[in-house]
């Protein structure tokens, strides 16, 4: 038994009996933990019960995860317009902030149009190829309208650093869902998984820790404005080239992979098609950046795209990278700052997309 610290009788006794094992105290204790296991895990149950029944709004939600897991939880058929076209954007930050505000998507693309266009975003920071097969999946793909979903170079052709996989590694806990199909691709790139348990309060804990099991998101006091993109860094872009990798064409590669067993999964499942677009980084409009290896991994990287796209009968959208932008666009190397830009960004794709 540890002597007590403590100089008043009543909690030295306090402190002994807290630090003497006792058989009927350490059973009491161990009940008390499991019930609270107990009452928790079927918190986190009835929250995916209850979006899942369509009861919890994913714009209340001010993180990307937390909004796109119960976007594909709800699901195309009660999320997608069925009298109109849908554009379903899916891919990392970079994309979002290729995007206007998601308050703004469905308006200026219907505009752009000339027909009814509703647009939703499924975009993370650092998304993985997997999580967005399984988002794609999990949503459903029985509607009239793309996924549009990002494959910017410094994306899909990026080798992840061990900051960056081990990021990747906790993106499955912070989705609300089992998904097979993350599992699967989640092991075609390389991306280390954690054991399933089947206790979703762990398996999924990062997201329920978000929300609270739900009960946050019925706080209004608690709620932020969804900001989907970034300030602009103070960095001189001068020292923005270190952010610029190699063309990594394994990566690559396995990227690709994925896509085709996402294109697959599309085709099977309903009516809606894939589409992949460029998204650029602040690289691709700094010459000073563009040195010969650089443009030799172009090179590479857009006859890579070219030929999977034929082969696989998807559209490669490669407007973006014609735009005529500068680093003063961008608020950081990969992140895209400019509200014009971002408009011109949806038009375009609206326009390769959807007839007018």
């Amino acid at each position: 038994m540890k002597s007590s610290p403590l100089p008043n009788p009543l909690l030295r006794e306090f402190w002994r009996g807290l630090t003497t094992p006792d058989l009927g105290v350490l059973k009491m204790a161990a009940v008390i933990l499991l019930s609270l296991f107990g009452i928790l895990s079927g918190l986190a149950v009835n929250f995916r019960h209850q979006i899942e029944a369509g009861k919890v709004e994913w714009r209340t939600m001010n993180h990307d995860f937390g909004r796109s897991s119960v976007l594909a939880m709800k699901g195309a058929a009660r999320e997608t317009d069925p009298s109109g076209n849908n554009l379903i954007f899916v891919g990392p930050s970079s994309l979002r902030c290729w995007l206007p505000h998601p308050d703004e998507t469905s308006a200026l693309a219907t505009s752009a149009s000339g027909e009814k266009v509703r647009v939703l975003s499924m975009c993370g920071g650092g998304q993985s190829y997997a999580v967005t097969a399984a988002l794609v999946d999990r949503f459903g793909s029985d509607f009239n309208g793309w996924f549009v979903i990002a494959a910017g170079r410094q994306t899909i052709g990026q080798k992840f650093t061990d900051k960056g996989m081990a990021a990747r590694e906790r993106q499955p806990r912070m989705i609300g869902f089992y998904s097979d199909l993350l599992t699967q691709t989640s092991g075609l790139l390389g991306i280390p998984t954690d054991t399933i348990t089947g206790w979703e309060l762990w398996d999924h804990r990062d997201f329920h820790h978000r929300y609270e099991f739900g009960f946050k998101l019925r706080a209004s006091k608690k709620k932020k404005p969804y900001k989907p993109f970034l300030e602009p860094t103070k960095v001189p872009v001068e020292a923005w080239g270190s952010a610029i990798n190699r063309l990594d064409t394994d990566s690559l590669q396995r990227h690709l992979t994925v896509l085709e067993f996402v294109v697959r999964n599309v085709r099977a499942h309903g009516r809606a098609r894939v589409a992949l677009v460029e998204t650029p980084w602040v690289d691709t409009y700094t010459p000073a950046m563009q040195t010969p290896e650089w443009r030799r991994d172009e090179d590479v990287y857009q006859q890579k795209m070219r030929e999977w796209s034929q082969r696989n009968d998807v559209p490669w959208i490669t407007s973006p990278a014609t735009f005529e932008m500068s680093a003063s666009d961008f608020s950081d190397p990969k992140h895209v700052g400019s509200a014009g830009h971002r408009k011109r960004f949806l038009e375009a794709v609206v326009h390769e997309l959807i007839p007018h």
